[in-house]
């Protein structure tokens, strides 16, 4: 009987270490605030469960839309579409749990007002109550294509206000994560705020409006979205140890440094992200390979969770996409968007979740661990 015991117990370790040894794989899903998904009891509801069915382990929820929130928050208002009296980022992080699922609260960091139409104005906004805070372009205007509305990364306050935003969250929700999306300029001839124009003169030493060909004028802006990630992942840290910081990043490491002035592959190698998630969204299945490949050789295929776009593109084609970035090595998966990708659309003849229920993601899985570099700065 007690050798029966120990083989029983050393088949066990064996699988055990097998599993341990073949990685978990991050299947995330991004539900985006401009569709329904969890602004009532009843949707929060549906759609775990049907993340949960279709063999999803995490929950991406964008909780900070423009300057508006989905969340009981005492520095900015509520989303004006919430069911009356409904706190959902508690519920989404309650039904997540219990179904197993990591929550991550989803926040647009620097854009803060755009043209679409049911977004209503709210004085208690951020960019009303602030207009010096606002981005200029190099003419000077705060306005950007698509009526856009930005705060600019130059200027401290912003800093100290967008990360009092993510400590809030962390103090009073246990979110798995926090997931930083629109955390870049919207281009080389952006971020010309008066105060981040002077401080950038003062330290540099430097006079007048810099060019936006500028080298250190570049730099000093890429330097400005760093510190805030910096902060950010400093008061995570702060409230809720294990939560897991991560962004959703140009899938262009080039673009991205240059046009975004985003240095995801900075804040990756120095411990700032624990995962960037590559918004790889490409229609041509060979732009797709080569932009992830190029992806995953920078970051280190532990830390990028590849971004897909299942909403412009056919159930099947997204599945090959998918498919593709497991073999390319890729420890997850996060899928834009729920609204569009939960439901069988014109010419498909299932939905892209019902398609990887049935095939990629049929067996569950866990969430991928990984190691976490508090101490980075």
């Amino acid at each position: 009987m007690k050798r029966w015991r120990i083989a029983v117990y050393a088949i066990g370790i064996l699988i055990l270490s097998a599993a341990v040894a073949s990685g978990a794989e991050f299947r995330g899903l991004w539900v985006d605030a401009f569709h329904p998904g969890f602004k009532t009891p009843a949707q929060t509801t549906a759609m775990v469960a049907r993340a949960k069915e279709c063999g999803f382990n995490a929950v991406v929820v964008q909780v900070r839309r423009r300057g508006d929130v989905y969340y009981k928050s005492a520095i900015e208002p509520m989303a004006t579409d919430v069911a009356p009296g409904y706190d959902p980022l508690a519920d989404i992080v309650k039904q997540a749990h219990a179904a197993g699922l990591e929550a991550h609260a989803w926040i647009a960091v620097y854009e803060v007002s755009h043209d679409v139409p049911y977004i209503k104005p709210d004085p208690a906004k951020v960019h009303l109550a602030h207009p010096n805070w606002l981005m200029k372009d190099e003419h000077g205007k705060s306005k950007f294509p698509g009526e856009k509305l930005y705060l600019d990364p130059g200027v401290p306050e912003v800093r100290e206000y967008l990360a009092g935003i993510i400590g809030e969250i962390a103090e009073k929700y246990e979110v798995d994560g926090v997931h930083l999306d629109l955390v870049k300029y919207p281009g080389p001839q952006s971020g010309y705020n008066d105060l981040s124009v002077s401080r950038f003169n003062e330290e540099t030493k430097s006079q007048g409006k810099p060019k936006s060909t500028d080298k250190a004028w570049g730099d000093w802006r890429r330097a400005q979205v760093t510190e805030f990630v910096r902060l950010a992942k400093e008061r995570l840290s702060q409230s809720r140890q294990r939560a897991k910081l991560s962004a959703a990043v140009s899938g262009s490491r080039y673009h991205a440094y240059e046009n975004c002035l985003q240095d995801w592959v900075g804040w990756l190698k120095s411990g700032l992200l624990d995962f960037a998630v590559p918004m790889v969204f490409a229609m041509d299945d060979r732009v797709f390979q080569s932009t992830m490949a190029d992806a995953l050789k920078a970051g280190g295929s532990d830390k990028i969770y590849v971004g897909q776009g299942g909403w412009q593109l056919s159930a099947a084609q997204s599945v090959q996409q998918i498919r593709k970035a497991r073999e390319a090595g890729a420890k997850g998966i996060v899928i834009y968007s729920y609204a569009y990708c939960k439901d069988r659309r014109k010419g498909d003849a299932t939905s892209l979740m019902d398609a990887l229920k049935a095939g990629l993601f049929a067996r569950p899985d866990t969430v991928s661990a990984m190691p976490r570099e508090r101490n980075a700065s």
